[in-house]
C-alpha cells in the first residue's frame, strides 16, 4: 500500500511540473510581449507566471517532504527495532546462563539471576524456569508457569517436564493424560512419552496398560529394546497368570499357558506357573513330568525344590528321593546332589544328609548353604564342635549377614532372597532369581544365566 501511494505521488508530481513547463515554453512569445502592455496587464501577466511557477515549485516539493518524512519515520523504526533487538540478544544471553547454570547444578544461582531477567527477553523464557522451579522442588509453580501454553500447543520438553511435576505432587491421572495427550499429537517423537508410560504402568502393576504402550512403543521404535520386549513378555505372564480359572476351564487355561512357553522357551517362571497349574487340579503325575521336563530345558534348580515339595505334599518322600538320585546319576547334577541332601535332613535322616553334603563343600564358589545344612546335620547328630566349625563357614566376610537356609539371587541385579520368586522384588526383572550357589567349574550345562527375557 505505502509503495502504491509513492508511486502516485510521483506521478502526480512530475506530471504537473511538466505541464507548467509545457505552458511556459508554449506561450512564452506571448507573455513575453505582455510585458509591454498596460501596468494592470502586466500585473496580470506576472501574476500568471507567478501562479505557475509557485505550482511547479509545490508539485516538487510534495514528494521531497513526503521522502523526507518517510526517511526519518524509517530511520526512526530502525533505531528501535535494533535497541529491541539488542536488549533481546543481551537477555537471551543471560537466559542461556541461566541455562548453565542449572545444567551445572547451580539451582540457587540460577534462580537469583533468573530474578534479574526480563521474562519476555527469550522465546523459552518460561520451559527455563519451570526447569528451576522444578530443581526447587516448587512443583505447582511448573504447572502454573507451563501449562497454559501446553494446553494451546502441546509440545514434548514441557509436556514431559508437566508431566513428572504431576508425578512429584502426587496427581498421577493427569500425568498420565499429558504424556497421552503428547502421544497423540506428536506420534512420531512420542517414544519416550511411551516409555515413561510403560515405567508408570509397570510401577503400578497395571499390566494391561503396560502391555499396550509397550506394544505401541516398540512399533515407532527403529531400534531393538530388550527392556521392551522384556515388558512385553512379562507383562503377557502377569496376564496369563492373573486370568480366573477353575475344574471347568484349567484345560483350556494351560493350553494358554502351553502357548506362551512355546513362544517364549526360555521363560522360567511359565514353566513354574504350568506344573503348579497341573498340580492344583490333581494332575501330580503329569505335573512331575513336567517338572523333569522344565529341569531340562532351563538347568533351573527351583524344578528340582518344586518336585520336591511336590512328592512331600503327596507323601511321597521315597518317590522324591529315587527322582534326586535318577537326575544326579543320569546327568552328574551337583544341584540334585544338593537337593538330596536337604531332603535328606528334612526328612530326619542326617547321616545321608552328612555323606551327600560333604563331598558337595569344595565343588562350589559360595558353598554357604551346604556349610548351612551341614553344621544342621552336626548339630542333630551332636557333633557341636564341627557344627560350629561349619556354622562360621556359613556366614560371610565379617558374620554380619548370612545366606539363609534356601536363598536365592537375582541373576540381573545380585538381590538376595530367600524362597524363590518369578520376579524380583528389587529390579522388576522375571526368570532372574537362582539358587545362590554357583559351581567351581560352572560350563553351559549347570546353572547357566537366565535371559530376563
Amino acid at each position: 500500500m505505502n509503495s502504491l501511494r509513492t508511486v502516485f505521488i510521483i506521478v502526480f508530481s512530475a506530471l504537473v511540473t511538466l505541464l507548467v513547463v509545457f505552458f511556459l515554453i508554449s506561450n512564452w512569445s506571448l507573455l513575453r510581449e505582455d510585458f509591454t502592455l498596460s501596468l494592470w496587464d502586466y500585473g496580470f501577466s506576472f501574476s500568471v507566471i507567478s501562479a505557475l511557477v509557485a505550482g511547479m515549485l509545490i508539485a516538487s516539493a510534495v514528494p521531497c517532504l513526503y521522502f523526507s518524512f518517510h526517511y526519518f519515520k524509517v530511520k526512526g523504526q530502525l533505531r528501535k527495532s535494533v535497541k529491541q533487538e539488542r536488549n533481546t540478544q543481551i537477555g537471551g544471553h543471560s537466559w542461556k546462563q541461566v541455562a548453565g547454570l542449572l545444567a551445572n547444578g547451580a539451582v540457587e544461582k540460577a534462580a537469583a539471576k533468573m530474578k534479574k531477567l526480563d521474562t519476555g527477553s527469550h522465546p523459552h523464557h518460561k520451559f527455563i524456569q519451570a526447569e528451576v522451579c522444578m530443581e526447587q522442588g516448587k512443583y505447582e509453580e511448573v504447572i502454573q508457569l507451563l501449562e497454559p501454553g501446553f494446553a494451546k500447543e502441546p509440545m514434548p520438553e514441557e509436556g514431559f517436564l508437566i508431566a513428572e511435576a504431576y508425578e512429584q505432587t502426587g496427581n498421577s491421572e493427569r500425568a498420565k493424560y499429558t504424556l497421552e495427550t503428547l502421544v497423540l499429537r506428536h506420534p512420531d517423537s512420542a517414544i519416550h512419552a511411551l516409555l515413561m508410560l510403560v515405567e508408570d504402568a509397570v510401577e503400578a502393576e497395571e499390566w494391561a496398560e503396560a502391555l499396550k504402550w509397550a506394544e505401541s512403543c516398540k512399533k515407532i521404535q527403529s531400534q531393538p529394546n530388550v527392556d521392551l520386549d522384556e515388558v512385553i513378555i512379562g507383562a503377557q505372564y502377569e496376564l496369563l497368570k492373573a486370568e480366573e480359572k477353575d475344574q471347568s476351564n484349567f484345560k483350556k487355561y494351560l493350553s494358554k499357558v502351553n502357548r506362551f512357553i512355546k513362544n517364549n522357551p526360555s521363560f522360567t517362571p511359565a514353566y513354574v506357573l504350568q506344573c503348579d497349574t497341573m498340580a492344583e487340579y490333581g494332575q501330580h503325575s503329569k505335573a512331575l513330568n513336567r517338572l523333569e521336563k522344565a529341569y531340562d530345558t532351563t538347568l533351573h534348580p527351583v524344578f528340582l525344590r518344586k518336585t520336591v515339595n511336590l512328592c512331600l505334599e503327596k507323601e511321597q518322600p521315597d518317590e522324591a528321593i529315587r527322582l534326586m538320585k535318577q537326575v544326579s546319576m543320569k546327568k552328574n547334577d551337583l544341584f540334585a546332589e544338593f537337593e538330596l541332601g536337604k531332603l535328606y535332613f528334612k526328612l530326619s535322616m542326617f547321616d545321608d544328609a552328612r555323606s551327600v553334603l560333604s563331598p558337595l563343600t569344595d565343588k562350589f564358589t559360595n558353598p554357604h548353604l551346604v556349610y548351612y545344612y551341614l553344621a544342621l546335620a552336626e548339630k542333630k547328630c551332636q557333633h557341636d564342635a564341627q557344627a560350629f566349625e561349619y556354622m562360621k563357614s556359613a556366614f560371610i566376610g565379617d558374620g554380619s549377614e548370612r545366606i539363609q537356609t534356601g536363598a536365592y539371587f537375582c541373576a540381573y541385579c545380585a538381590h538376595i532372597l530367600n524362597t524363590w520368586h518369578d520376579r524380583c522384588s528389587e529390579c522388576g526383572s522375571w526368570g532372574t532369581i537362582q539358587l545362590n550357589l554357583q559351581l567351581i567349574e560352572q560350563n553351559e550345562t549347570q546353572n547357566p544365566p537366565l535371559s530376563h527375557s
